[in-house]
């Protein structure tokens, strides 16, 4: 295996490892600052390694290192409530980028799920609006696949995840609106001695 794709997979496999644990936990496991600067320079690496050699900076594992890492920035800056970085803040080329903050939306399903498991729907809504946005960038892209890195079939699926991100959600919300309702109901008949 080449040193270029060994940099690209190490990057890649990195940029996962710091989304994993993201989505099994929700709170302050979540509220990690900064870019995955480790990350950022073996891409670095690797792009610099690949400079001489124009047609490999268009190679698969290449531009998916660069994806995993914009998608890892993207869901850390959102759940930590910051704006969503640009392709030039992350340093890696607009389909990769592209295609990364579409995955970051099925990374944002899961944290709001968990929340929600977890009685935690004060972030939700605002996650929800992040997870739109997305949607709407990634809708007006309508340039060939070849160019895209298959952005067509990303934004489908991320269309799907956000309507049934808002279904989980509204039911969500509307199941604890009448809890509360039965709550308030159970504490009339309470007082009045009826049960």
């Amino acid at each position: 295996m080449p040193p270029v794709k060994n940099l690209c997979l190490s990057a890649g496999k990195l940029s996962d490892i710091a989304v994993w644990p993201l989505g099994r936990f929700t709170g302050r496991n979540w509220r990690r600052q900064g870019k995955c600067w480790f990350q950022l320079e073996l891409i670095k690496e690797a792009g610099q390694a690949i400079d001489d050699c124009g047609e490999l900076s268009n190679t698969t594992f290449f531009l998916d290192a660069q994806k995993e890492y914009a998608e890892a920035n993207t869901v850390l800056a959102l759940v930590n409530g910051k704006d969503m970085p640009s392709p030039e803040e992350l340093e890696v080329d607009n389909a990769a980028y592209l295609n990364g903050i579409g995955e970051a939306a099925g990374e944002l399903r899961r944290y709001i799920l968990d929340g929600l498991r977890k009685g935690e729907d004060t972030r939700g809504e605002e996650l929800l609006q992040a997870m739109d946005d997305i949607y709407e960038v990634l809708v007006t892209m309508d340039f060939p696949d070849a160019i895209t890195g298959g952005l067509r079939r990303t934004t489908d699926m991320v269309r799907g995840v956000l309507e049934r991100t808002r279904s989980d959600l509204t039911l969500y919300i509307q199941q604890k609106g009448l809890e509360q309702k039965l709550e308030v109901f159970q504490s009339k008949l309470t007082e009045r001695g009826i049960i």
